[in-house]
C-alpha cells in the first residue's frame, strides 16, 4: 500500500496533465483527487485518461482534472483485510482501491501488488 509521499494525490484545481504526471510517477496507475481540506473528492485513473483522450484529443489535458475525475471513487477502511480489497476489485473490475479514515486518504491498494503479495 502507498502512503504518505509515495501516495499519489492531486488537487482539485490541477490540470489533467499534473494529474497523469502523478500517476505516473508514483506508478499506481491512478491519482487521488482531494479538496482544500485534503478530504477525498473523486479519483482520475489511466483508463479514464485513454477514454477521454480517445473522446476529445491531447487538448483534454489542459482541462480541470475536477471535471473528469470520478466523484465516487470505491473506497475501503485501513482496518479491513487485504482480501476484502481484493474481492472488491475483482467485483467491480477496478485495479486500485483507496484506503480512507474518514474522508481523509491514508493510502492506496492496487489489485497487482496484493496478488503478487499472495493475498486471494
Amino acid at each position: 500500500m502507498a502512503t504518505g509521499d509515495k501516495l499519489p494525490v492531486v488537487g482539485l484545481s490541477v490540470k489533467v496533465s499534473d494529474a497523469l504526471f502523478e500517476m505516473t510517477s508514483k506508478g499506481y496507475g491512478a491519482t487521488i483527487i482531494v479538496d482544500d481540506r485534503g478530504d477525498l473528492a473523486g479519483i482520475f485513473t489511466d483508463g479514464d485518461l485513454r477514454r477521454l483522450i480517445a473522446r476529445k484529443g491531447v487538448e483534454c489535458l489542459s482541462e480541470a482534472v475536477s471535471g473528469v475525475m470520478i466523484a465516487t471513487p470505491l473506497v475501503i477502511a485501513p482496518d479491513r483485510l487485504a482480501v476484502e480489497a481484493v474481492r472488491i476489485m475483482e467485483q467491480r473490475e477496478i485495479s486500485a482501491i483507496i484506503v480512507v479514515e474518514g474522508k481523509r486518504p491514508v493510502g492506496i491498494l492496487h489489485l497487482h501488488e496484493l496478488l503478487k503479495a499472495g493475498v486471494a
